[in-house]
């Protein structure tokens, strides 16, 4: 299909000054020349070997994802934009990517989308000095007239207006607006005033749910649904309080997503749950945080990092990527005091994700990373890994004597070396076993801290000794002995006829009775996302559940510890 729109490109433009990087410099030149494949080369080179903290993806980063777009992967492109705008929020690249995440958003015919996405960049030019931010600002302005002219209808246009878009947005959507609605159109702020919902005004009492009934993920969907409408019907023989539940297909479509959300909107349903995908969250939290004062979102099962920082009424059930590395690095630091700590993780989007969070976490807390190593998630043997970690640790011992003293030789060769905590983010359970015997191998005295995978039944089937006493974060498992998750099972296998998927069902229940506490304290759209980011605790049939003081992202991840091949909690 032919494109519809392409970047506008300002060479050598770009606001890179305080980038003084080679790495930088190069891809910034490629793309000049319209060599794209080379931006893009050049940037899988630098991250194969750098840390996920390193500061130069700030600056780096843009450029790849300006070469993505003119490959025409729009999809990536719209991923790579909302990581990089939740990461580096005040960026001098941030106008840049809001214009590129427009773009996309425009040739995936996500119309709305690509409008409030050019506005945050539009937002965000005010004062600017800059040449390339001036020029990003008449790009981003000549594709909103376009998107104005062509391709956003009226009903869209009134949705955007009464959105909180900026003065200038508006202005160029109100001067492309036709009078087919109604024989005229509305042209006073006054009218549009008249079309904006209260804040005191009472909230509908619907559930909308946005999951997929059909395609794909249709299982997903269906027992979501079924676990609403159970959890609503006992509520409803408990205190008498009737819910009314509408459902929204999906169809695991990031652009039939974006559909059901505006008809979410004009149904004035102001409590949502789901989507269910990371995919489709991401798309609904976008649309949706930009009306706070008329709907609450909670996706129950996305994990996507970034979806609940897109706005203050959107939130999240499932735990992220994020909070697990917190958590372990918390656990570590207060718990076991340990203050210095060295990272070996595999070399894929996961290890550097959980690599970037977890020296976050250290530092923040005061401690330190002594060491980052890297590799393959496909390798089996670890050596130069390990020699590499004695190596540093030996020659800051001896930093001050030759490299080849005999002193400094035997202490490489024999000596035992504490590292305080080894942080082992593994992406297989295959790798778990083999780094954990190779620790005592290669004599190194750590404190192992992980992630989920360490709590895989092959992990502690054929780890033995060597798994003994790892620390790991986790989500808390359903504890299926419980009376409350018991009489859970049984309601749903006696409404429905079949026993409940015991990881998305109890996700999605929490979800729904968290809405529904909300309700009970609220009277108003705002005063549920007030209410849901005060909640701190919470008892679900998944886990305990906290939003409080952490942006809608749930922190509830809990400490377990390996110990004689069982699992023991211990935070």
């Amino acid at each position: 299909m032919k494109k519809l729109f392409l970047v506008l490109f300002c060479a050598l433009t770009f606001a890179f000054g305080q980038a003084n990087d080679r790495t930088v410099r190069e891809a910034q030149r490629a793309l000049s020349q319209r060599n794209h494949g080379a931006v893009v080369q050049i940037h899988e080179t630098f991250a194969d070997t750098a840390s996920a903290g390193n500061p130069v993806f700030e600056f780096l980063k843009p450029l790849y994802i300006e070469a993505i777009s003119f490959l025409g992967n729009h999809e990536e492109v719209t991923r790579l934009s909302i990581s990089y705008i939740g990461r580096y929020p005040n960026s001098p690249q941030i106008v840049r990517v809001y214009y590129l995440l427009g773009v996309a958003k425009a040739n995936l015919r996500e119309f709305s989308q690509a409008v409030v996405a050019l506005d945050e960049g539009l937002k965000r030019v005010a004062g600017s000095r800059d040449r390339s931010v001036r020029e990003t600002e008449r790009a981003i302005r000549n594709l909103l007239t376009r998107l104005s002219q062509n391709n956003i209808d009226n009903n869209e246009r009134e949705v955007l207006l009464i959105s909180g878009i900026s003065d200038a947005t508006a202005e160029i959507l109100r001067s492309h607006r036709t009078g087919a609605q109604g024989g005229q159109a509305a042209t006073t702020q006054d009218q549009q005033a008249g079309r904006r919902p209260s804040r005191t005004s009472r909230i509908n009492k619907t559930i909308g749910l946005l999951v997929p009934l059909t395609g794909e993920f249709a299982a997903l969907g269906q027992t979501a649904h079924k676990t609403v409408s159970l959890i609503l019907a006992r509520h409803e023989e408990r205190t008498g309080e009737k819910f009314a539940l509408k459902v929204y297909d999906t169809e695991g479509s990031a652009v039939k997503t974006a559909q059901r959300v505006n008809e979410l909107l004009a149904d004035s349903v102001s409590m949502v749950i789901g989507p269910i995908m990371s995919n489709t969250a991401t798309v609904a939290a976008a649309v949706l945080s930009q009306f706070p004062d008329r709907a609450a979102m909670i996706t129950p099962t996305a994990t996507d990092d970034g979806i609940a920082a897109l706005g203050s009424n959107i939130f999240q059930v499932n735990l992220t990527s994020k909070a697990l590395a917190v958590k372990i690095a918390e656990y570590a630091i207060e718990n076991l005091n340990v203050r210095n700590f060295t990272i070996l993780a595999p070399l894929d989007d996961y290890g550097k994700v959980m690599t970037a969070y977890f020296t976050e976490a250290v530092n923040q807390r005061g401690a330190n990373i002594d060491f980052i190593e890297h590799y393959s998630p496909s390798a089996t043997d670890f050596r130069r890994q390990f020699i590499a970690v004695r190596e540093f640790f030996t020659n800051r011992r001896f930093a001050n004597r030759p490299q080849g003293s005999e002193a400094v030789s035997s202490y490489l060769a024999d000596s035992t070396i504490a590292l305080g905590g080894l942080f082992l983010p593994v992406s297989s359970p295959e790798n778990a076993v083999q780094l954990a015997a190779q620790v005592p191998f290669h004599r190194l005295n750590a404190q192992i801290l992980g992630t989920p995978l360490w709590g895989h039944e092959r992990v502690l089937a054929q780890g033995g000794r060597t798994v003994n006493d790892v620390s790991f974060s986790a989500a808390d498992r359903v504890d299926t002995e419980s009376e409350r998750v018991q009489s859970f099972v049984q309601a749903y296998t006696a409404k429905h006829g079949e026993a409940p998927d015991l990881i998305v069902a109890p996700l999605v229940a929490d979800a729904v009775n968290l809405m529904l506490r909300a309700y009970s304290q609220s009277n108003t759209a705002a005063q549920l996302s007030e209410n849901l980011m005060q909640v701190s605790g919470f008892q679900g049939l998944s886990s305990e559940i906290s939003f409080k003081g952490t942006a809608g992202v749930n922190t509830g991840a809990v400490v377990n510890k390996i110990s004689n091949r069982r699992i023991m909690r211990v935070r």
